[in-house]
């Protein structure tokens, strides 16, 4: 279904580019043994096959990718590849030299199924095709040869290279993690599955923000970069309290495991509790920095509240 839908595709997005089919390039002496065992082939070597046909010119303006990915490392690299761009984008997208060179990433991904006894059927028609294809070639010297794969002259070839991919569900699981998609019936007619792709393509597009709204909110870190930045501070502020104010530093954990720890442990059944301290380290601003970020690095959810109340040592009764 993929390369019968391909030209559709393009037509639709507006691609100019020949599609990059994962199989023409995996066209190896090494790739064609295993496939035609019916198995994979290396996601190190798929990924750097496609990563090269990515980075041609050609691919500047936007390329189907016909095949791709077929394991969980594969779709892992994808939404990798996706973070990189996105980061790129958010980096550079107001630099007066490489702004335009780094432009947001959209990603459409279709999930074409058939069943068994339909996949096995298109492979071996694909293959009397392509065998009478060549004879005919090599009877006329006309015309370019197609590629005849073992596996589309025998059943049980057939259905091993079924089983194979039906056994990688679950790198359709990984990616619906990542990018929002439907799987689309191939099994239906040609104008009900093209239908159902206009379809999946307008719903990817409606989970997106506009170009101008995007462009506004981008700059915005992610909640998920901020808190793996955060912790990365986090580590940087403890060494930095250990170095250069080490007496302090000592003072709170002290206080801490002395005060706070009895009334922590006494209360870890609720998982909540307030603690009060009038302790005199506290007149040290960097005291109460301090106490936040190591409790918070032992994995507490620690907020403060500092409030100071000036008490006099005497007063007069009669003015008051």
């Amino acid at each position: 279904g993929k390369g019968t839908n391909t030209p559709y595709l393009q037509k639709i997005r507006g691609l100019t580019r020949p599609p990059i089919v994962m199989s023409d390039p995996l066209n190896t002496d090494e790739a064609k043994a295993l496939k035609a065992q019916g198995t994979m082939v290396s996601d190190a070597m798929v990924i750097e096959v496609l990563f090269r046909e990515l980075l041609k010119p050609e691919s500047l303006s936007g390329v189907i990718v016909d095949g791709f990915p077929r394991t969980i490392v594969q779709a892992d690299c994808i939404k990798l590849l996706h973070d990189r761009m996105m980061e790129l984008r958010q980096n550079y997208f107001n630099h007066p030299d490489h702004g335009d060179r780094f432009r947001r990433p959209k990603f459409r991904l279709v999930v074409l199924f058939v069943d068994e006894s339909e996949s096995v059927k298109r492979q071996l028609h694909r293959g009397k095709v392509a065998k009478e294809h060549n004879e005919k070639v090599k009877e006329t010297g006309q015309g370019k040869l197609m590629e005849e794969r073992s596996t589309d002259f025998s059943e049980e070839a057939a259905r091993s290279r079924y089983r194979i991919f039906k056994d990688h569900y679950e790198t359709l699981v990984s990616l619906s993690k990542h990018f929002a998609f439907k799987v689309i019936n191939a099994n239906n007619s040609f104008d009900r599955v093209r239908t159902d792709l206009e379809e999946n393509f307008q719903f990817q597009s409606s989970l997106e923000l506009g170009e101008e709204t995007f462009n506004l909110i981008s700059p915005l870190p992610l909640a998920s970069d901020l808190k793996r930045h955060s912790r990365q501070e986090l580590i940087r502020r403890l060494d930095h309290y250990q170095t250069r104010n080490q007496v302090l530093f000592t003072n709170v954990i002290t206080l801490i495991q002395e005060q706070f720890l009895p009334i922590l442990t006494m209360h870890s059944n609720s998982g909540y509790c307030v603690v009060r301290s009038s302790n005199a380290v506290f007149e040290n601003p960097s005291a109460r920095w301090m106490v936040i970020d190591v409790l918070t690095e032992r994995g507490f959810h620690v907020t403060s509240d500092f409030k100071k109340t000036v008490q006099p040592v005497s007063f007069e009764p009669a003015t008051g």
